[in-house]
């Protein structure tokens, strides 16, 4: 067996035939796996009908998430599913994460490492735990909170159901205003027990943080329950890296009152209790590209390419030629293979296809409708440019007061553009443009309009699109 490495940035575990050991962080012949953390992933769930064949549920799940995700189309995602089956649908969720975030938070590594064979989601490594302590599987959530990240996972019998963020670490820091390294020194040393505290105000943070932490989880149980089918919860194992004084003994009762066990996460090792499972299940399942968020791939060995198979095959059928029954075995037991790699080949080029296809009609919706926006705009501007001139030449040239021509003069010393003028009986409605934020001058034309005489002057919308700021101003005359 292999050695498979968990590389953390500042040191590595090695994972050799059950036994883990940690170690410098330095290259070293094998796997390289790493985490990605709940953060830096983008989760999108929905629900599919339940009549899709696997074919089908991939390219609807692929079609949805790029419909329904709002996704930036001009940056490249590595995206992964799980999906749950009931009765009526499938529960689908999908994980979504920046490539460039990928390459952000592994630069690091990659100086020292040149690839990374698989990087796994952190919310899925606690599946592993059961393995690892004989534990018997039940409803069961596991909260995770250090300074990289917090979340909540539920698993029902080792089978993944649903992951949420929880408040982060960051935000007791800043409503305490104390670095992390205080902040941490005070947590292990003080925690949740009030007679430590000189400063009873820090005190009353801290414990107010932790009572909306876990109100919060809380309430995402009782979602769970309803949304996820997650009817019970038998335990809530904590983990944090940080050795929280007097946190389990202050919640135990807290959740003991509903019926659920609250515990500490804990695995018998000298080493951290996640990072060992984050060994162990990266370990297990680095060949399994369903939950494989790694960008960073060693291109495969030349006996493995395309090209070197052809190269190797070519070679060995000329020794083929030179004995007719030795070629004849070859061809025999080697079409089913042959057979078999190419409609899987072709299976996954009809699925690229079918997604092209998807993303070619998206764009041309999108552009023709971006078209038709932009001939109406254009329309409209040439409907009502003969009456902006129109109403200026009255202000300018003629002597007599002119309510219409003072309106103009507002708006054009303003550097307002009116794209839209509307006259019903006694009621106006006008549509200006500026090409900045323009809340201050619409308040100050709204006020401008009243001196004027007119009535119930109202803003309806502003609208942001592409720095360009759009307002509808309805007033009424005497």
């Amino acid at each position: 067996m292999q050695n498979i490495y968990f590389l953390t940035k500042e040191y590595m575990y090695e994972y050799v035939d059950g036994r883990i050991v940690k170690k410098d962080l330095k290259k070293e012949k094998g796997i390289y796996t790493s985490i990605i953390y709940f953060k830096d992933i983008f989760n999108h769930t929905f629900k599919l009908p339940a009549d899709l064949d696997e074919e089908e549920l991939i390219i609807k799940a692929e079609e949805t998430v790029f419909n329904e995700a709002t996704l930036d189309l001009t940056k490249e995602y590595k995206i992964n599913y799980k999906f749950q089956k009931y009765d009526d649908y499938y529960l689908v969720d999908a994980f979504i994460v920046e490539v460039d975030k990928l390459k952000n938070e592994f630069s690091e590594i990659l100086k020292t490492f040149k690839y990374i064979d698989f990087i796994s989601a952190a919310p899925f490594v606690f599946e592993e735990y059961y393995n690892i302590t004989n534990l018997p599987p039940k409803n069961d959530v596991f909260v995770y909170f250090t300074p990289k990240d917090a979340f909540i996972v539920g698993f029902k019998n080792k089978e993944f159901v649903f992951v949420k963020s929880l408040d982060k670490f960051s935000l007791l820091s800043i409503q305490t205003q104390l670095s992390e390294k205080e902040l941490i020194k005070i947590l292990e040393e003080k925690g949740l027990n009030k007679s430590l505290y000189e400063n009873e105000e820090l005190y009353n943070q801290i414990n107010n943080f932790f009572s909306q932490f876990f109100m919060k989880v809380n309430n995402l149980l009782n979602y769970s329950k309803n949304f996820y089918h997650f009817d019970e919860i038998n335990r809530i194992f904590f983990y944090s890296d940080i050795n929280i004084n007097n946190l389990t003994e202050t919640y135990e009762n807290f959740w003991k009152l509903s019926g659920i066990e609250f515990k500490k996460f804990e695995i018998d090792s000298e080493y951290d209790p996640f990072e060992y499972c984050a060994t162990v299940y990266n370990a297990k399942n680095y060949l399994n590209d369903e939950v494989n968020f790694s960008v960073f791939l060693r291109p495969p060995k030349f006996y493995k390419t395309e090209s070197g198979k052809f190269i190797i095959f070519s070679v060995f059928i000329l020794f083929l030629i030179l004995g007719d029954a030795v070629y004849k075995y070859y061809i025999i037991n080697n079409q089913d293979e042959k057979i078999s790699k190419l409609q899987y080949f072709y299976n996954k080029k009809i699925k690229e296809i079918k997604l092209t296809k998807l993303y070619i009609k998206k764009y041309a919706s999108k552009i023709k409708n971006e078209k038709e926006t932009v001939l109406n705009i254009e329309k409209q501007i040439d409907d009502i440019a003969d009456k902006i001139n129109y109403l200026y030449y009255i202000k300018t040239k003629e002597p007599v007061y002119n309510r219409f021509a003072d309106i103009i003069n507002f708006i054009n010393k303003r550097r307002l553009k009116i794209i839209k003028f509307e006259k019903d009986e006694n009621s106006y409605n006008i549509l200006l443009k500026s090409y900045n934020d323009n809340s201050q001058l619409i308040a100050e034309f709204m006020k401008y309009l009243i001196t004027l005489g007119y009535k119930d002057v109202s803003s309806k919308k502003i609208i942001n699109n592409n720095n360009n700021y759009i307002t509808q101003i309805r007033f009424y005359s005497e």
